[in-house]
């Protein structure tokens, strides 16, 4: 169970600012490794704030949206997960929203994960699925989402909690709010309803 979270969502926004200088670079082996590995531990550490309730319910419960291409009926295997193109329908869009519990499990599940390149060989997003999702469909994000959703739950502060015990559960359940994002960054975006 996680104590104090300041330092672990300190640990998030450290990773953020990381994977925003590394978005405008080409990638060699060794940062590419750095930037997978970051993203995993990433979603690991958020999986763990939400299971000791050190997150608001706002952003755990917040929908966010995903860009998603649907399995074009090949077989998504150990020996070709990798081949994007060929397992998926990129031609054809679709969006769907899912709460941080679901996309952390995307992460920490995935079968596919992999990283996208623009023309300049620039890292510009990832592609990723669960074991349980490959056959269905992939999911997509730019690296810049990725970096806003670690920013929002690193600048997530929960100032009121209230608990409640639960007999069937034998153990309390939490409600978590906050009363205000204290980086500016966000504020735009909390003005527009958007966070």
């Amino acid at each position: 169970m996680i104590w104090d979270s300041v330092l672990w969502k300190n640990d998030l926004l450290r990773i953020a600012k990381k994977l925003d200088v590394l978005k405008n670079e080409r990638m060699a082996e060794k940062q590419l490794f750095q930037a997978e590995k970051d993203i995993f531990v990433s979603f690991y550490i958020i999986r763990k704030l939400i299971e000791a309730n050190k997150l608001s319910d706002k952003t755990v419960h917040r929908q966010y949206q995903l860009v998603k291409y649907n399995c074009k009926g090949k077989c998504v295997t150990i020996m070709n997960w990798h081949k994007i193109e060929s397992l998926y329908d990129l031609k054809c869009k679709l969006k769907e929203n899912h709460d941080l519990v679901y996309l952390c499990n995307q992460f920490i599940h995935s079968y596919v994960f992999v990283l996208s390149y623009s023309n300049d060989e620039k890292a510009k997003g990832v592609y990723f699925c669960s074991d349980r999702e490959r056959r269905r469909h992939v999911f997509y994000f730019s690296f810049k989402y990725l970096i806003d959703i670690l920013k929002i739950v690193g600048t997530d502060d929960v100032t009121k909690k209230k608990l409640v015990f639960n007999s069937s559960k034998q153990d309390f359940t939490v409600n978590s709010s906050w009363w205000f994002v204290s980086t500016v960054f966000f504020l735009p975006k909390l003005m527009k309803g958007e966070i």
